[in-house]
């Protein structure tokens, strides 16, 4: 990572930029967003202690969708979406942090226990990173955060990994010296989100969001996973990769999220197993029938095929991107796609059936691709939210155009694989 002291004025290099938003970085946006943000942080601290500035960003699936929780493995990309935030270190154990449009969360880590009341909220996160932390024999303490993201909200694209991997971020700065890797960092989000949100999921996000660039995440429900990173420059050569909103959020469906990992370990119980990573695939699909009798769940068993073959399509992904076979890597996206709507079956909520904007801005891209070329696919954990497009870099107008007629003006935005890992990129004067 890029870093630099500014102790008179706000003149971030374009490298800097460039590494975290792209080649064509607007520089007085990220500028704009800083002044802001250093005036509200004044304004809560006034004095003049130095202003730590952030970055963590934000993160798309690309193949591997819900495999992570499974002990299995999947292919993220790290996003130019960020959150950005500017820090100031306190001398007591309050963490105060006041994100642009959200209520401010006030978490005093004296306590580090689990919170009844602050279940499925932004505290529990915080106090749950804190507390991962300290389990794990690290440094806590007190600290001033003010943030701005441009990463939607509830739109599967880990706003929540974002804010958990800040946190982490920011304590491993001010108390670790900076120790903290970003599998620690990921994994102490994962625990928060899991124990303290008490939200079921796997630690694909937090990995993404932590270590930038595209990773491969193999092996692990959390703890034991690691995750390695894998060649991604050619992609932006000739594509675009294209972020659709398509409107409803995602906030309030853990229970859709939950029936998908209770679906595939229906599956592997079945097998007395506790994950379908440890069920061999041979042994899956020559029992298959006898699953399907015993469950009496057709849709479990389409998740699990969906399993199996999602672990295949990783291991395909992997080989494209080592050789730069982009037409490759298309194909898999929309492979992967397709399975998440016909074996998955998360681009929407049964019990509201009116409401189905993924198929929708899918099918409507389908067919825009059809005619000019790429790839698409839900983005996330599903049921509501984005879409990601690769297209034609000479057709992307085009595309846009044509989301925004269906979804409304600022709904499709072209977003950049962003390299750098999240963290620290540099202090200011107060």
């Amino acid at each position: 990572m890029l870093k630099r002291i500014y102790t008179l004025y706000m003149i971030f290099p374009k490298s800097l930029l460039s590494s975290l938003y792209g080649s064509d970085v607007n520089v007085g946006n990220f500028t704009k967003r800083v002044e802001k943000l250093r005036s509200i942080i004044n304004g809560i601290c006034p004095n003049d202690s130095p202003i730590h500035v952030f970055s963590v960003p934000g993160r798309a699936d690309l193949v591997g969708s819900h495999t992570d929780h499974q002990k299995g493995r999947a292919i993220a990309a790290a996003l130019s979406l960020d959150t950005l935030a500017l820090v100031k270190k306190r001398d007591d154990l309050w963490l105060n942090v006041y994100s642009d449009g959200f209520t401010p969360v006030h978490v005093n880590l004296s306590s580090l226990e689990k919170e009844e009341l602050e279940i499925g909220s932004a505290p529990s996160l915080a106090r749950g990173v804190a507390a991962a932390l300290d389990i794990s024999g690290r440094k806590i303490g007190g600290a001033d955060i003010v943030s701005n993201s441009i990463i939607p909200r509830a739109r599967g694209l880990s706003s929540s990994a974002a804010f958990e991997v800040l946190i982490g971020s920011v304590l491993s700065f001010l108390y670790n010296d900076e120790c903290l890797s970003p599998s620690d960092i990921a994994k102490a989000g994962w625990w928060a989100e899991n124990n303290y949100y008490e939200k079921p999921c796997g630690i694909l996000d937090q990995s993404a969001s932590a270590t930038g660039g595209i990773i491969e995440f193999d092996g692990g429900y959390g703890a034991n996973g690691k995750s390695t990173k894998l060649p991604s420059s050619f992609i932006g050569k000739d594509y675009s990769l294209i972020i659709t909103n398509t409107g409803p959020e995602h906030s309030d469906l853990t229970e859709p999220y939950s029936a998908i990992i209770n679906d595939m370990k229906k599956v592997a119980s079945f097998f007395s197993k506790k994950h379908l990573s440890e069920v061999k695939e041979d042994e899956f699909f020559s029992s298959l029938l006898d699953v399907r009798e015993s469950l009496k769940d057709d849709r479990a068993v389409l998740r699990a095929i969906h399993y199996f073959d999602e672990s295949k399509r990783v291991s395909e992904m992997r080989n494209a991107l080592s050789k730069n076979n982009i037409k490759e890597f298309l194909r898999i996206i929309n492979a992967s796609g397709d399975s998440s709507e016909e074996l998955l079956q998360n681009t929407f909520v049964s019990s509201t059936p009116n409401e189905q904007s993924i198929p929708l801005a899918l099918a409507v891209t389908k067919r825009f691709i059809r005619e000019h070329g790429g790839a698409t696919r839900m983005q996330g954990g599903g049921f509501a939210g984005c879409i990601q497009t690769f297209v034609l870099k000479k057709y992307k107008k085009d595309y846009i155009a044509l989301m925004e007629s269906y979804f409304g003006k600022n709904a499709s935005k072209e977003v950049f694989i962003r390299e750098e890992k999240a963290g620290y990129i540099g202090t200011l004067k107060a």
